[in-house]
């Protein structure tokens, strides 16, 4: 069977989405209907339906790795995903980190600030099906979720209601007309109060 790489992701983060001092991101999008670009196929129900129970044979979740190198080795895996659900036109997962990963910090902050900048790419295999002119995507095997900075399938990192950057940026406290890099800096200023008031809430139960 033909191992098919879909990439895909979501998009911007709900607050208390991410948990940066247990290094957990709920509610990824590891693959929405749709078109998989670059293949020529299409993502539809039945993808869903099949990607949602063999990820969850994976009693301890799926590995994720940084990029598309299917021979890397352990020292590539930063985190697994779990919790494998179908929430409408997607599959979502969340996504714990490992605490020993050197980019732990820097995905969780460009999770926050930077959510369209990069994406899954979900590497599974299947009996892939042709309906009319249409191939659609089969899935009997997942091999690992990847993250790569293209994704060209989901969008990129959430897939909620917010659509946009108009969306994102009230979501920030900030007017509708605000900038990208106005966005940008406000969500890093929030990522760094957000883990400033984690430490101390810290201390105070030490």
């Amino acid at each position: 069977m033909p191992m098919l790489q879909v990439s895909q992701f979501s998009r911007f983060a709900n607050q208390g989405e991410i948990n940066s001092e247990k290094g957990i991101i709920v509610g990824v999008s590891v693959i929405s209907i749709g078109e998989a670009k670059g293949h020529g196929m299409e993502v539809d129900k039945v993808t869903l339906e099949q990607v949602c129970p063999v990820a969850k044979s994976h009693k301890d979740g799926i590995k994720t790795k940084f990029g598309l190198d299917h021979e890397a080795g352990i020292e590539s895996v930063n985190g697994v995903l779990k919790n494998f659900r179908i929430d409408g036109d997607k599959v979502r997962a969340d996504l714990h980190l490992l605490k020993s990963d050197a980019n732990r910090e820097k995905v969780l902050e460009l999770a926050t600030v930077a959510p369209n900048t990069f994406g899954l790419s979900a590497s599974f295999s299947g009996n892939h099906i042709t309906e009319g002119l249409v191939k659609k995507v089969r899935c009997s095997e997942i091999y690992s979720v990847d993250f790569v900075s293209d994704p060209a399938a989901n969008k990129s990192l959430f897939s909620t209601n917010h659509n946009n950057m108009k969306d994102i940026a009230l979501a920030l406290g900030l007017p509708e007309t605000a900038t990208e890099a106005e966005i940008i800096a406000a969500g890093k200023v929030a990522f760094e109060y957000k883990a400033k008031m984690d430490a101390e809430a810290k201390k105070k139960l030490e």
